[in-house]
């Protein structure tokens, strides 16, 4: 009998000062090669600015209407889906989004079963959608939490695959919620937001702080992740700070990035073309 596995894959969504961060939707493929897909969006397609996301926060963690309406799941054979719907969650045959195998075996159906079961009570909740504290990524985890998948990898704020909220499990007849919240708004007597993030990467801890003014548009970020990352920049990594030891900043090459780099054994690749790094401490640009 061939195998089954249980996937996610991860669209590109858009960037935080050069942070890519990613939807998840996970496939179920059986033994007779048979697709199904569960993921999750907004009920209400609301702007994304800075403000809105606050709010939502807050509405989530409140229990009030958040701009971006209640959580929405779906539940659905592959072949249920138009191309296009297909290519909107997974990315095209030529060219599939990245994904992870987080399980195989030669029948999954059960473990598929609970987390089908754990996005439809989702669904039914009318659950607030918080972008970035209570979202589609959260039900993934929840989902997988409930049939005991492993989680995928690389998903914290400087891992090759950041989806923001996805360490948030949410209540279902299957999980308990967790107290797990690594994002935090605070706005000062001006109406300039502040967005925290927590991270945590074999232990060490790590951290951002994205600054936006009354007006909703960033005016900078620092940024301290664990010691020893590598990871991704691209074009709107302006006024960013990077703080720490031992990283691998990949800057997009010719992008416009304008960066400050303070730490020891810093190195910084793609410093080429638009972009200006500047180190202090002891490190090196590479471009």
């Amino acid at each position: 009998m061939a195998n089954e596995s249980i996937a996610v894959y991860f669209k590109p969504l858009s960037t935080f000062s050069g942070l890519t961060y990613y939807h998840e939707t996970l496939l179920y493929t059986d033994s007779n090669g048979v697709q199904y897909l569960v993921t999750a969006y907004d009920s209400i397609d609301a702007a994304g600015t800075i403000r809105n996301v606050s709010e939502a926060a807050a509405a989530a963690e409140y229990g009030f209407a958040s701009n971006f309406g209640t959580i929405v799941t779906q539940v659905t054979p592959l072949s249920a889906l138009s191309q296009d719907e297909q290519a909107h969650w997974l990315g095209t045959a030529a060219n599939p989004y990245t994904n992870q195998v987080l399980a195989t075996g030669t029948n999954l159906s059960q473990q598929w079963a609970s987390i089908s079961q754990a996005y439809q009570e989702i669904g039914s909740a009318n659950l607030a959608y918080s972008p970035m504290t209570q979202n589609s990524n959260s039900v993934a985890s929840t989902g997988l939490t409930a049939a005991g998948v492993q989680l995928p990898s690389g998903t914290t704020i400087f891992g090759p695959n950041w989806t923001q909220a996805s360490i948030v499990i949410l209540p279902t007849s299957l999980t308990s919620p967790s107290d797990n919240q690594p994002t935090n708004f605070a706005t000062d007597s001006q109406g300039n937001i502040t967005m925290s993030i927590a991270d945590q990467n074999n232990g060490n801890q790590g951290s951002g702080a994205f600054s936006f003014n009354s007006s909703g548009s960033p005016t900078g970020a620092s940024l301290e992740p664990p010691s020893n990352s590598d990871f991704n920049l691209s074009g709107d990594a302006t006024n960013v700070t990077v703080i720490g030891s031992d990283e691998t900043i990949n800057l997009t090459p010719n992008s416009g990035s304008l960066l400050a780099v303070d730490g020891v054994g810093d190195v910084v690749s793609g410093n080429s073309g638009s972009n200006q790094a500047g180190l202090s401490g002891w490190g090196r640009a590479r471009r």
